[in-house]
């Protein structure tokens, strides 16, 4: 697909069939709120099924669905940057996940950040923050130009699994990255449930802290390689425990349904 900016609009064109001469798909048009001029979408960005485009000139930012198979087009939502806005076409970015919008604002030297959840909403909390560069930004560009993908898995076990009160139980947590990409800043959160009490956990890399909430940062773990906690703890309480724990990353998880993994304990009174 080609995308050219004109006077309130964007043309598709096909360049699949004949690149010499593509054939128009369609007409994605802009619609101006209230007040303002007929947009002219200097900056725009395709990510994923999504278009975002901006008229730095009236601080409009607008969201489209781009999905060519289907043939859809429509429009999502829009968002008003309030005050001065860009005197030229600015630059306009997309984080690789489609999560945020980077948009220049050269007379106000500053880069507006748009949550685009917000913006599709047509949210007025769109605008996250201004960055102010003490300069008159010219252009935006985000690196890397891909989103990093790491399947990040973690599992839960405990030893014993039935457990007088009073005695301690071991949990195991394992984490494993599939890849394509490593994991950093790998950390394990375990908050302890009524009826446990903190006595000790040992990383196999990196460090813990905490006693209610146990954290521990275990940095990074390449694509393949695999790492673990041992976390020991005193059951106080009778009855039924469930201890659940989650990983994090700071690459997008492709199977973010194994970030968090249960073990369950049943806890006996002692033996008259």
């Amino acid at each position: 697909m080609l995308l050219v900016s004109n006077p309130g609009s964007l043309l598709v064109f096909d360049i699949g069939a004949n690149p010499i001469s593509p054939a128009l798909v369609t007409t994605i048009t802009g619609t101006p709120p209230t007040g303002l001029q007929p947009l002219f979408f200097g900056n725009f960005r395709v990510v994923g099924k999504r278009l975002y485009a901006f008229d730095g000139t009236q601080g409009v930012v607008q969201a489209f669905n781009f999905d060519r198979v289907a043939a859809n087009f429509s429009p999502l939502g829009s968002f008003t940057i309030t005050g001065i806005t860009s005197f030229f076409f600015s630059g306009l970015a997309v984080t690789p996940d489609g999560a945020l919008l980077y948009a220049n604002l050269d007379q106000d030297d500053s880069v507006a950040v748009i949550d685009t959840t917000q913006l599709v909403a047509s949210s007025p909390t769109s605008l996250i923050t201004k960055i102010h560069v003490g300069l008159t930004p010219s252009a935006v560009v985000i690196s890397p130009g891909k989103a990093l993908v790491a399947g990040l898995a973690i599992t839960k076990t405990a030893v014993p699994t039935t457990v007088t009160q009073g005695t301690t139980v071991t949990f195991t947590m394992a984490v494993t990255n599939s890849g394509p990409s490593s994991s950093t800043g790998v950390t394990v959160t375990d908050v302890l449930p009524a009826g446990l009490t903190f006595v000790s956990a040992t990383p196999s890399q990196g460090t813990c802290t905490g006693t209610t909430t146990v954290t521990c940062n275990l940095g990074t773990l390449a694509n393949g390689a695999n790492t673990s906690v041992t976390l020991t703890a005193t059951a106080t309480a009778l009855g039924s425990i469930t201890n659940t724990a989650a990983v994090t990353e700071n690459e997008k998880n492709s199977t973010p349904a194994n970030a968090n993994a249960s073990a369950t304990i049943t806890v006996t009174g002692a033996a008259a």
